[in-house]
């Protein structure tokens, strides 16, 4: 299944909470994550992203392929699926030659607005920022709704974005 995305940075918190409620966006869920990424020479090189990320109750483990970025919107191969063992699937990875090489906590809120879910970041060291996904006119309705526009949208990795991104985020 392809994931389309975009990214929206250094948001307002309170000022897109009261544009979701104006709105009657619909509150999916509030989690805390922890994320563990899972590397080896070939997914690396392929820009391949093998991800486990644990939410407390939930334990998802996910692979995405490369991206592209068409039509100002990052689109990519994504299968993710729920794990009931944590410790015995990040052994499976370790075994298959995969490393740990970063791990980083996050506060997310999920809504759903007009089709599309909005979900509002938060990370130590960074600025809040929204992460959107649906079909490249839901997110463009929603992004409009919230008040921005398509050159607000960013489609690079946040790691990128900002220095003090490291590979060990934690609050």
């Amino acid at each position: 299944m392809n994931e389309i995305e975009i990214k929206i940075l250094e948001v307002d918190k309170n000022e897109i909470l009261k544009k979701l409620q104006e709105n009657n966006a619909k509150i999916i869920k509030k989690v805390f994550q922890k994320n563990y990424v899972y590397e080896t020479a070939y997914t690396k090189e392929n820009k391949i992203l093998v991800r486990i990320r644990d939410e407390g109750d939930d334990v998802f483990i996910t692979i995405k392929g490369p991206g592209i970025i068409e039509d100002n919107v990052k689109i990519r191969e994504e299968l993710e699926f729920n794990v009931k063992d944590e410790k015995k699937i990040k052994r499976m990875l370790e075994l298959m030659g995969f490393k740990n090489t970063k791990y980083y906590e996050y506060k997310r809120e999920y809504f759903k607005l007009e089709g599309c879910t909005v979900e509002i970041i938060e990370a130590p060291k960074i600025p809040i920022f929204l992460e959107l996904e649906g079909s490249k006119e839901e997110i463009v309705n929603a992004a409009n709704i919230l008040g921005y526009e398509e050159s607000d949208f960013y489609n690079g990795k946040i790691y990128e974005k900002y220095e003090g991104y490291t590979t060990n985020l934690r609050f």
